[in-house]
């Protein structure tokens, strides 16, 4: 299994319109199987600043709910 990740995380930058921005990113792949790619966006304090749960949660309610495609092999032509 092949991973690629990336995440950043935006506070306070004096501009309302660039301030409080959290994302990740992950590519998941795995030999004869259908690649997952997953990107989560955020915008706001409250979900960037006071809740540090919120990616896992959202991460592990996709995983859960994807898992069956991973583990699908490529279908045969």
């Amino acid at each position: 299994v092949k991973i690629w990740s990336k995440a950043g995380h935006t506070t306070w930058t004096n501009d309302p319109k660039t301030s409080w921005f959290k994302h990740d990113m992950i590519r998941i792949s795995a030999r004869g199987h259908h690649p997952l790619i997953v990107v989560l966006m955020t915008n706001g304090r409250g979900l960037a600043a006071q809740h540090p749960t919120a990616f896992p949660a959202m991460g592990r309610l996709i995983w859960d709910r994807t898992a069956p495609l991973l583990t699908a092999p490529f279908p045969k032509e």
